[in-house]
């Protein structure tokens, strides 16, 4: 064995490996297939569904006054998460129409109920690049100015 080079031990290894991951995966199979594990699983399972279901509950309860997050909690944060990026997705879309607009005064944000102007795989995406973030930025920026500068007439009448 000590006469082996590094590469020839990794071959070993990997060969012994792959022969035991296979004879432990053809043993668990056969003890799967059992009808005595079966029918011990199906007796065990209500206890097991009824300790699961008390331990969420307890968590639950304890989780207010230890002040942790609840797998529920994840769940409601996951899903105002998704709203949020989809209101993004909407607001981005807006700014992208407003940007090619030019002058034109800005729409209204849809309720959540509407769906973006611009679908998704029709713009670009805010990721793509800086100079593109960039280049809307500008643009943004001269069509606020242009709509909050005065006009020629207002500065000759003052």
């Amino acid at each position: 064995m000590s006469d082996m080079n590094p590469q020839e031990a990794l071959a070993l290894i990997k060969k012994t490996g792959t022969e035991l991951e296979r004879s432990i995966n053809d043993t668990i199979q056969i003890q799967l297939n059992r009808e005595e594990l079966l029918n011990l699983v199906n007796m065990a399972a209500p206890f097991i569904k009824r300790a699961f279901d008390q331990s969420q509950e307890i968590s639950e309860f304890l989780s207010v006054p230890l002040n942790f997050p609840t797998k529920r909690d994840f769940v409601r944060l996951a899903n105002l998460s998704i709203q949020i990026e989809e209101k993004l997705d909407q607001i981005e879309g807006y700014l992208y129409q407003l940007a090619n607009q030019g002058t034109t005064p800005a729409p209204s944000l849809p309720s959540t109920e509407t769906p973006a102007l611009i679908e998704r795989a029709n713009r670009p995406s805010l990721a793509r690049s800086r100079a593109n973030k960039e280049q809307l930025k500008q643009i943004l920026m001269q069509h606020a100015l242009h709509l909050n500068a005065p006009s020629a007439k207002e500065t000759t009448k003052k």
